[in-house]
C-alpha cells in the first residue's frame, strides 16, 4: 500500500477537480475549492487516510496543492481570466510541517500567483491539540497575505472552540446546516447568530445547497457565500467555466 500510494505521488496518478463557490450577495462567481480524486480509492477521505497511517500524508497533501494550483493558475492564465480565490484543503499537520511554509512560498513565486488568492482550508478530519503552535503558525501565513479557512464547522474537530483559539478568516458552515435549511426555523436563527456573533471581517460559506428553497433561505438570513451541487458539481475548470452562465441565470445570482 504504501508503494502504490507513493506511486500515485510521485507519478502525479491522481487528478483535482474544482468545485465553484458563489457569492450570494453580489451575484456572482467568488471562486473554487479544489478537491482531490485518484483510482486509487473512490472515498478520496479514505486515501489520505491510508497516507497518514502510513506516514506520507505532509507528501500527498502537498503534491495535491501544487497541481490545483498549477492547473488553476495555468487556466486562468492561458484563458486571460481575472482570477478567483482558490481553497485547498489541507492537514493541521502538514500546516505545522517545518517545511510547508517554505514550500508554498516557494510554489507561488513560481506560478506568480499572489498569496491573497489562496484559501488554506483547515480539514477538520485531523485532531489538533497544539492551539499554540499552530496559532502562531497561522498568524505566519495571515502576515504573507493568506487566507484560512475553518472546513464543516459543526462537523468532527471543527467548533466554536477552534474558530475562537485560531481566528480564521473564512468559516464554512458543514452541509448539515443546509438540509432543509428553509424549512428549519432553528437552523435559521443558529446560522444568523453565529453570523452575527463573528467578527465583521470573518466570511462564511454554507455548504451542501443543493436545492432553491435552500439557497432562498441561505440568502435571506444573511449567508454571504454558497455552494454545493445546485450551484455546481466538483469538474474540470473548463466545465465548470460552461456551467457558470447557467447557474447564474437560473437561480437568480
Amino acid at each position: 500500500m504504501v508503494l502504490t500510494l507513493s506511486n500515485i505521488i510521485t507519478n502525479e496518478k491522481f487528478w483535482n477537480v474544482f468545485q465553484p463557490v458563489y457569492d450570494l450577495k453580489n451575484d456572482s462567481l467568488a471562486g473554487y475549492e479544489s478537491l482531490f480524486r485518484c483510482d486509487f480509492d473512490s472515498n478520496p477521505e479514505l486515501v489520505f487516510y491510508h497516507a497518514k497511517k502510513t506516514g506520507i500524508l505532509y507528501e500527498l497533501d502537498t503534491a495535491s496543492v501544487k497541481r490545483s494550483i498549477r492547473v488553476f493558475n495555468e487556466y486562468f492564465s492561458q484563458n486571460n481570466k481575472s482570477f478567483p480565490f482558490l481553497s485547498v484543503n489541507l492537514y493541521p499537520s502538514t500546516i505545522k510541517h517545518p517545511f510547508f511554509i517554505q514550500f508554498l512560498h516557494k510554489l507561488l513565486e513560481e506560478v506568480e500567483l499572489p498569496p491573497e488568492k489562496v484559501i488554506l482550508e483547515i480539514n477538520e478530519a485531523e485532531q489538533n491539540d497544539d492551539f499554540v503552535q499552530f496559532r502562531k503558525v497561522l498568524h505566519d501565513l495571515k502576515s504573507r497575505g493568506f487566507l484560512i479557512a475553518m472546513d464543516d464547522l459543526g462537523k468532527g474537530n471543527s467548533s466554536l472552540k477552534m474558530v475562537l483559539e485560531l481566528e480564521p478568516q473564512i468559516i464554512k458552515f458543514d452541509r448539515y446546516f443546509s438540509m432543509d435549511l428553509s424549512k428549519n426555523i432553528k437552523k435559521q436563527r443558529l446560522l444568523q447568530a453565529i453570523i452575527e456573533f463573528a467578527q465583521e471581517d470573518t466570511c462564511f460559506i454554507l455548504e451542501g445547497i443543493e436545492t432553491e428553497e435552500d439557497l432562498a433561505a441561505a440568502k435571506s438570513i444573511g449567508v454571504q457565500f454558497g455552494q454545493g451541487y445546485l450551484l455546481g458539481r466538483p469538474e474540470k475548470l473548463e466545465d465548470c467555466d460552461r456551467s457558470l452562465k447557467q447557474v447564474i441565470s437560473s437561480y437568480n445570482l
